[in-house]
């Protein structure tokens, strides 16, 4: 698909990363605020960057500018795509400089229509199909955003560093799943539901069987004590030990209670 949208996203948090940010008139009013490029055809994610705060290098031509030329890197993206945006993105030099790198735009714009006498009016005009686009495309980040919260790893941490982490974790599951989906619809299989997805790809990424049995993984090389040969439990501390021929290799003397064992397990 060539269309792609751009929207904001809040990771609701308290905790103090140095980037947390606070929205008054958003239902997640603290939180870390990720700029996201998504498909909109399936939601999936593109590209996002983690809003960090105004920084000093900044351009000249805006925060709002400087997050989507970011996001859409022609480079790396291509070319030929339609973004759709809201208005905190709307600005001429923007959609210009889209043009140049044949990236079409579509937004909406605030305005409001006065009849002669200083009064608002309404005015019913047929639907344009530059509206009807959008109301279709807009929705990318959203639906990621719908899917994420079904089953977010997000949770209340003590480390600020496993608060910017979980976020990420969410998006790559999602758009594994998506992709997951996208590859059953291809070869007219029967895709697995969310909820099974990511409990087989928890349990892989733990190594545990559904049932939440341990996986053993066969290896030929295993370590062991060679401290174990000493039998009073009292010397195996320092009895026992050996040079450790890593160190030695390196010219370095030490001595190391552990040992390779070459077996099949």
């Amino acid at each position: 698909m060539r269309e792609l949208a751009v929207d904001k996203r809040m990771v609701a948090t308290k905790a103090k990363t140095g980037f947390t940010q606070y929205i008054r008139n958003k239902p997640t009013k603290w939180g870390i605020k990720f700029f996201v490029l998504a498909d909109s055809s399936n939601g999936y994610i593109v590209y996002f960057s983690v809003y960090v705060g105004k920084t000093f290098d900044s351009s000249e031509k805006g925060l709002s500018y400087d997050a989507l030329m970011e996001l859409v890197q022609p480079a790396v993206l291509g070319t030929g795509y339609h973004v759709y945006v809201d208005n905190f993105y709307t600005s001429p030099t923007l959609f210009t400089d889209l043009s140049n790198l044949k990236i079409r735009a579509c937004d909406t714009v605030r305005r409001k229509v006065k009849s002669r006498d200083g009064r608002y009016s309404t005015v019913e005009i047929p639907c344009p199909v530059p509206v009807v686009q959008y109301n279709k495309y807009m929705g990318g980040v959203d639906r990621s955003d719908e899917l994420i919260q079904y089953y977010s790893a997000h949770r209340r941490v003590s480390r600020s560093y496993r608060t910017l982490f979980l976020p990420f974790f969410d998006i790559a599951s999602t758009n594994a799943y998506i992709l997951h989906l996208e590859l059953a619809q291809a070869s007219q299989q029967k895709a697995q539901s969310h909820k099974a997805f990511l409990s087989q790809l928890a349990g892989e990424l733990c190594e545990v069987e559904p049932s939440g049995v341990p996986v053993h993984r066969q290896t030929t090389h295993l370590p062991v004590g060679c401290a174990e040969e000493v039998g009073n439990r009292s010397n195996r501390a320092t009895a026992g030990r050996r040079r450790c021929q890593h160190c030695s290799a390196k010219g370095i003397r030490n001595y190391t209670q552990w040992t390779g064992l070459w077996r099949a397990s």
